[in-house]
């Protein structure tokens, strides 16, 4: 298994969909209509591209891209590049302290006193581990932020790993074992095909 870097011709999707995917259970009492909800962890995004009358060089960069996938063999190095960050950001962030997971994640090493370092919608990433913040979170006068985050940390990133904010990547794997690639005339090609976080870093 490897990962395989999503080429620079991703800026030209014409579609981008992000479907946010959570596992939850919902339970509907049908003797008085009360609807009962438990979250049962595990959420990840699934990407949808789509790429419209691919022409040459583009049309042989994107074949040979899906193509070195071998199905769902490898895996994809993505990042958002439909989305501007709004955060301030600032300085060297890193994860502070081991053993985290759930729904948020304390980092240090950004500037100082930053307000809305981070801004909700803003990605940020860990490893290859993409996540979306959920709300504003400003660094306090150590260059403290906790970050609360979708989807949930199930395992732990490791004790001083970087956060990186710009360009923040994700590893994806395709959502199906087979991508289907329509020939047109002219010499042009559509692309369309879904891509699902690998949460098992």
């Amino acid at each position: 298994m490897a990962n395989v870097t999503f080429p620079t011709l991703a800026r030209n999707a014409q579609t981008q969909e992000i479907d946010l995917v959570s596992a939850t259970d919902v339970f509907r009492s049908a003797f008085n209509g009360v609807i009962t909800t438990q979250g049962r962890g595990g959420e990840f995004l699934r990407v949808t591209l789509g790429f419209l009358n691919v022409e040459e060089p583009d049309r042989s960069l994107l074949r040979s891209f899906l193509a070195s996938l071998y199905g769902r063999e490898n895996r994809v190095i993505w990042y958002d590049v439909a989305h501007v960050q709004q955060g301030a950001f600032g300085g060297t962030p890193l994860v502070a302290g081991a053993s985290q997971t759930g729904k948020s994640i304390a980092i240090d090493g950004a500037s100082n006193n930053i307000t809305d370092w981070i801004v909700a919608g803003d990605w940020f990433s860990i490893g290859n581990v993409l996540r979306m913040a959920t709300a504003n979170a400003s660094s306090d006068g150590g260059g403290n932020v906790t970050i609360s985050c979708w989807p949930r940390f199930q395992f732990a990133p490791t004790d001083n790993a970087a956060v990186t904010v710009v360009n923040p990547p994700g590893r994806f794997v395709l959502d199906s074992p087979s991508v289907t690639i329509v020939d047109k005339p002219g010499r042009m090609s559509d692309f369309s095909f879904s891509m699902i976080e690998d949460v098992a870093q």
